[in-house]
């Protein structure tokens, strides 16, 4: 049967479709040697985010953004009995995060900007921790699935948690609110509310 296939290929295609492959043998081991070499320690990126952070990155993806320059970067971070109130200001650059979780510590804030910096998150959880206020952004988390903010010091929630349309879940319960905003009517495929 492959003998019959390769007469109608005449052996100068068959040269280049070998060469081709070669090529891009080639390339893949540039790549694969590029990336080996320049991927950064745990040591560096502690020292961008904090140990504390960096540790509790659970999926580093130091090439998701650009596979031929190594960043610090994380796409599950999971932290248990966070020591400080605020992430550093540093947390921006985790660009790749999908998944964010806090259990219980002393987190009072997010960064002001997570809704900017962070717009491939799907799940944002911070459960039993001192958060005061989720940041007004928020709304800008256009892809975010899942929000569980439960056991924490919330008076309110944003106006802009009504642009989270993809949102399915909410768990809000055992918090300081007296009131959901107008904003969440928006939500169309809400599934679960626990408030």
């Amino acid at each position: 049967v492959w003998s019959n296939q390769l007469k109608h290929f005449p052996n100068w295609l068959r040269l280049c479709f070998t060469a081709l492959n070669g090529i891009f043998a080639l390339l893949l081991i540039a790549l694969i040697s590029v990336q080996w070499t320049t991927k950064p320690s745990d040591a560096t990126c502690s020292g961008v985010y904090s140990s504390e952070v960096w540790k509790g990155c659970r999926l580093k993806v130091p090439f998701c953004q650009n596979p031929f320059m190594a960043e610090c970067d994380c796409a599950v971070v999971q932290m248990v009995n966070y020591s400080q109130a605020e992430l550093p200001a540093s947390f921006s650059q985790m660009r790749s995060l999908i998944k964010m979780s806090v259990y219980t510590g002393e987190l009072q804030r997010l960064p002001n900007a997570t809704g900017m910096h962070h717009l491939n998150l799907i799940v944002l959880e911070v459960l039993s921790n001192r958060l005061a206020e989720l940041p007004e952004d928020i709304g800008g988390l256009e892809n975010l699935l899942s929000l569980g903010v439960y056991n924490n010091q919330l008076r309110s929630l944003p106006d802009s948690v009504g642009q989270l349309k993809n949102l399915l879940n909410l768990w809000v319960y055992n918090n300081q609110l007296r009131s959901l905003p107008d904003s969440v009517g928006q939500w169309k495929n809400l599934l679960n509310l626990l408030a």
